[in-house]
């Protein structure tokens, strides 16, 4: 794990040293201390890229297959429902605009 800049030049050091075939960042939230183009080996982001990154290799969570399965569990309780409804309320214009894209 890397907190500090001198931990970001170590790990740096070391993947470009040949002692890796590639590599898997986890937690990086944005951060991109290291030039991971640059690296020399393949790279693999857990999660989505932000920003100029999109073009690098990533893992992410299925959200939208999530959360459909999560409402498909909800829709048998009445109760569950209302309560879902009742909570998605302040954005349904946003997702009914995004729904119909």
């Amino acid at each position: 794990m890397a907190y500090s800049p001198r931990d970001y030049q170590i790990a740096s050091r070391y993947l470009r040293s040949g002692h890796v075939d590639g590599a898997v960042l986890v937690s990086m939230h944005g951060k991109r201390p290291l030039d991971l183009r640059s690296l020399g080996v393949p790279v693999v982001l857990a999660g989505r890229p932000f920003g100029s990154d999109d073009d690098l290799s990533y893992v992410d969570a299925d959200n939208v297959g999530g959360a459909r399965m999560a409402v498909q569990y909800m829709s048998p309780g009445v109760d569950r429902l209302r309560g879902y409804r009742m909570t998605m309320a302040p954005w349904a214009n946003d997702w009914r605009a995004d729904c119909s894209r």
